[in-house]
């Protein structure tokens, strides 16, 4: 079974976190160390329900915890680390635990099993916890975890070939549109249903969310978008070049026929100019 190890690091106090990791099989864990971490974990869901996460400290979660700071400080760097592994961790035992659907179950008239149920109901169980890194603080760190590895089971799903979990998921996957469109899709859902207070039940969340994804995920072998073609340039500087070349040849012309107006128009002025002294002398 592969382990999951998120791409993710993050510096603080000059110290490098340690990455998210999840999907790690629990013989592979120290029973001390997991009962120390379930302690902590366990210790912050209880505090957040009576106070927001900045204000809980180091000390206030290992008390509760009946656990040393020494400890604490062995597997996190501080109450924000152990806040955003603990969901990040758990969040991927429950992708690996997800069963992977047929997309051609899509077209029957009974939907695979929704696979979301589990994921809300978590979510909803630890709804002040994710309330608090997704929607109040915004945690960059565990966002980015969480869309990673839905889109990477989601990826994994639209190309297994035969029945299984994602507990075999891979822990980078290519460059597939698809498969990140449905994880977002996911995330936003779940973060507009934290930041409106939850509203209605788990159950009834998954259910509106499930056949859209089914649709869509069901959705492939679309034609790909065209390419486009430059436009053509039009000719360079045709217009002008032939409008000059027009006015060139209609220049001379023009010139021509405006001389022979002006001469024509001198040779009358004065014909009639004589004509009036003469008269002027007969008279």
């Amino acid at each position: 079974m592969p382990r999951h190890v998120s791409v993710l690091h993050h510096v603080s106090n000059g110290r490098a976190r340690r990455p998210y990791t999840g999907r790690v099989p629990e013989q592979s864990v120290d029973p001390r160390i997991r009962r120390s971490r379930d302690a902590l974990e366990a210790a912050l869901r209880d505090l957040i329900l009576d106070r927001d996460l900045a204000q809980i400290s180091v000390s206030d979660v290992t008390k509760h915890a009946g656990v040393n700071r020494s400890t604490f400080y062995e597997h996190y760097t501080d109450v924000q680390d152990l806040a955003a592994r603990a969901c990040a961790t758990r969040f991927d035992e429950l992708v690996a635990a997800t069963p992977m659907f047929d997309l051609q179950l899509a077209e029957s008239p009974d939907l695979p099993q929704n696979p979301l149920s589990g994921l809300v109901d978590h979510v909803a169980a630890n709804a002040e916890l994710y309330r608090t890194l997704l929607v109040a603080d915004g945690s960059a760190r565990l966002i980015n975890h969480l869309l990673h590895r839905i889109t990477v089971a989601a990826y994994a799903n639209r190309h297994a070939t035969e029945p299984g979990t994602h507990a075999a998921d891979p822990d980078e996957v290519p460059h597939d549109p698809e498969s990140a469109l449905v994880a977002g899709a996911v995330l936003g859902v779940l973060i507009d249903w934290l930041r409106r207070g939850c509203p209605g039940t788990p159950a009834e969340l998954a259910d509106a969310v499930w056949p859209r994804l089914v649709a869509a995920a069901s959705v492939t072998g679309l034609p790909k978008p065209a390419a486009r073609r430059p436009a053509r340039k039009p000719a360079r500087n045709a217009a002008p070049k032939a409008a000059q070349k027009a006015a060139q040849k209609a220049a001379p012309k023009a010139a021509q026929k405006a001389a022979q107006k002006a001469a024509q128009k001198t040779t009358r002025t004065a014909a009639k100019q004589v004509a009036e002294r003469r008269t002027r002398r007969t008279g």
